[in-house]
């Protein structure tokens, strides 16, 4: 297993954790909405594990729905923020490449845009510690950005520079189904208003 960081990873979780709070309060809280709608109709209930839960904005969906939440993400200053702002759920400092984890233990995941923060090289290993930690059959949401490659984007703000891979829709479908993730299904939206076209999975841990 790695036991290092890479340098895009530095760089990226060094710029979340400036732009922390100018990050947060330009996200829309209600943005993946719809998708959490047919995520609870594919999970009613249960324990949710979120993957780069960020400032804790997405922590709201599964805290009013009663599920029991358990977010990690690697930028202190964000985890603060959510700390904050959702006192009563669950956040931990955490690589999705080496989960402190036991094993079996959530019904579901919600990954919305942090698998692109991944190298292309690491992504069967966060697969693998993904679903290590997942129970048989468990439920998951992945969102990703449309596009080839990888690249360190530089954002509208000053230290705004953050690492990006990029998958087309049958890519990514094809890396699940190498790591034994059931694509239950799968699709692509359209641009959005910063220009972003999302492939979105729901997918089966087998």
């Amino acid at each position: 297993m790695r036991g290092f960081m890479r340098e895009e990873q530095r760089i990226t979780i060094e710029n979340y954790n400036k732009i922390a709070a100018s990050w947060t309060s330009k996200r829309n809280p209600d943005y993946w909405s719809k998708e959490f709608s047919k995520f609870q109709e594919l999970l009613p209930a249960g324990s949710v594990f979120e993957l780069g839960c960020g400032s804790g904005i997405d922590s709201r969906y599964f805290s009013d729905a009663g599920y029991n939440y358990t977010g990690i993400d690697r930028s202190e200053e964000l985890l603060k923020i959510a700390k904050q702002n959702h006192p009563k759920n669950r956040f931990l400092k955490m690589d999705l490449c080496r989960l402190g984890l036991k094993s079996n233990l959530f019904d579901g995941f919600w990954a919305a845009a942090v698998f692109l923060h991944i190298p292309k090289e690491d992504i069967k290993q966060a697969l693998l510690e993904l679903k290590r930690v997942l129970k048989k059959n468990a439920i998951g949401f992945i969102a990703l950005k449309d596009g080839h490659g990888e690249e360190l984007v530089q954002g509208s703000e000053k230290d705004d520079r953050r690492f990006f891979a990029y998958y087309s829709l049958s890519e990514f479908g094809a890396v699940l189904n190498e790591n034994k993730f059931e694509i239950l299904s799968m699709s692509q939206s359209a641009s959005d208003s910063c220009n972003t076209s999302w492939l979105i999975y729901f997918v089966r841990s087998a």
